[in-house]
């Protein structure tokens, strides 16, 4: 069964530019609305269990903003309250709680991102750079990966430390120091890796990933859907819900054809 992820990476990373930008700048609450939700699906389906962290950040940031916002913004005709004889509209609340909210569909969406997209499929979408697709892929992977190594380190030293010295702040830079050693013995080793593997010479690299046609439709599927935003704002709400539900809607397909496949057998 070829899932989602197995398509070409430039029709994947399409999808993923089509979902996130929208939720990064359309100030529309359906569209941000229905954009969060199929991330969260896509998500749930992705990791195998339900995001429950997403979903207390996503409410978390979003009221966060619609205090900040309606504290710094006074604009707005509906008044709440007043701070420091400031008063603190409905109108500024709502839309800091908004901004809150795209933020947290287009994080929902990169949280998924790195678990499709790999460093390889990076690599191969850069082509003839792939210098540069390393460098992406390495900076994309870098802040999951030292927090892993840095929970690794803490439990070893936890069990091993004394009483006085656990969560001291001699103690995390002695963590702090154990995870950087380990960073630059780590890049050595990729960089010999990277340079056995060719990337220092000129010769042409083998890619896993050929451009076949189930590619280009779903290439062309996405490229239409992004057409229709300029339709009327009902259905560029739509338009977006169907672009975000891709995935699960491909993903939902395969399934159902391998249900149908077992119970043939």
């Amino acid at each position: 069964m070829r899932r989602f992820g197995g398509f070409h990476p430039l029709p994947v990373f399409v999808f993923y530019l089509s979902a996130i930008l929208p939720a990064m700048f359309t100030e529309d609450f359906w569209t941000v609305s229905v954009s969060w939700l199929a991330g969260m699906l896509w998500l749930w389906a992705v990791k195998r269990r339900f995001p429950l962290g997403q979903l207390l950040f996503t409410l978390a940031v979003a009221a966060a903003m619609a205090l900040v916002n309606g504290i710094v913004s006074h604009n707005g005709a509906t008044e709440l309250f007043f701070v420091n004889g400031r008063p603190v509209t409905l109108e500024a609340v709502r839309y800091g709680a908004l901004t809150g909210f795209m933020l947290s569909a287009a994080l929902v969406w990169f949280a998924s991102f790195t678990d499709i997209m790999t460093s390889e499929k990076i690599i191969a979408l850069m082509g003839k750079l792939p210098k540069l697709g390393l460098m992406v892929s390495m900076v994309l992977r870098l802040v999951p990966e030292y927090v892993s190594r840095f929970k690794k380190v803490k439990k070893a030293a936890d069990i091993n430390s004394s009483e006085g010295t656990a969560g001291t702040s001699a103690e995390y830079m002695r963590l702090m120091s154990a995870v950087f050693t380990w960073a630059l013995e780590n890049s050595m080793q990729t960089a010999d890796s990277m340079r056995l593997r060719g990337y220092a010479s000129g010769k042409k690299r083998y890619s896993p990933y050929r451009f076949a046609p189930p590619d280009m439709i779903l290439l062309a599927v996405i490229i239409f859907l992004q057409v229709m935003y300029f339709l009327p704002p009902a259905w560029k709400t739509v338009m977006a819900a169907v672009n975000c539900a891709l995935p699960l809607i491909y993903e939902g397909k395969e399934r159902l054809k391998w249900i149908l496949f077992s119970l043939r057998k």
